[in-house]
């Protein structure tokens, strides 16, 4: 016999929305769908949800609440070797809070097309801690570089590349490492390139 706990009906409608919206988007998805996989009626989730929107919300806040950083990535940023693998470690420590859930990204990204005006103070409002402390953990690996970019600026940036690779990856039909992967073939043309741009200041010193 299933289990008619209302707490539990509500767990049910919110997976089975989320892995509907995680496909479709907010516009391409219909209620009937998400009560037929959650396996009640349509006016047993309006009895849970006042109307599709709640239930998108709801469906990417109960997502959003379980980012955090761990402890184990905060001390990997904060004992690392050198300032690159601080900056490595800060982008897994993003990167690892996102993998924990196969559908976060996809709601994130619909969200933020369909719904921005719902959706972003969901997003700053959750994914604020995390924001904050891999940046407070950050700083002084990048105080004073060459790049003068301030922690949170650089957070925000791993930030928006860990949550927009599965798109490039599905519009160019393509299967695209994982994003940490991506910030080590950054890291090193970049290194290639600071490498080649010395190379050439010591040519020209010499030739002189």
């Amino acid at each position: 016999m299933r289990n008619q706990d209302p707490a539990h009906t509500r767990r049910r409608i919110l997976e089975a929305a989320a892995a509907l919206f995680a496909k479709s988007g907010f516009n391409g998805t219909v209620t009937h769908d998400i009560s037929h996989l959650a396996g009640v009626n349509e006016s047993t989730l309006f009895r849970h949800f006042p109307g599709k929107l709640e239930l998108y919300l709801t469906a990417l806040e109960s997502r959003l609440e379980r980012v955090h950083p761990t402890q184990d990535c905060v001390a990997q940023i904060q004992n690392a070797a050198d300032s690159r693998m601080a900056l490595e470690k800060t982008f897994q420590a993003i990167a690892d809070a996102f993998a924990k859930d196969s559908f976060l990204h996809r709601l994130v990204q619909f969200g933020m097309l369909e719904l921005p005006e719902q959706v972003a103070p969901l997003l700053r409002r959750h994914l604020h801690e995390l924001i904050e402390i891999a940046s407070h953990y950050l700083a002084p690996w990048v105080e004073g570089s060459p790049t003068n970019l301030e922690s949170k600026t650089i957070v925000l940036t791993f930030l928006a590349t860990i949550v927009n690779y599965q798109v490039v990856a599905k519009a160019f039909q393509t299967d695209l490492a994982h994003p940490l992967d991506t910030f080590r073939l950054c890291a090193e043309m970049c290194s290639a390139s600071q490498l080649d741009a010395g190379n050439q200041a010591a040519s020209r010193i010499l030739s002189r």
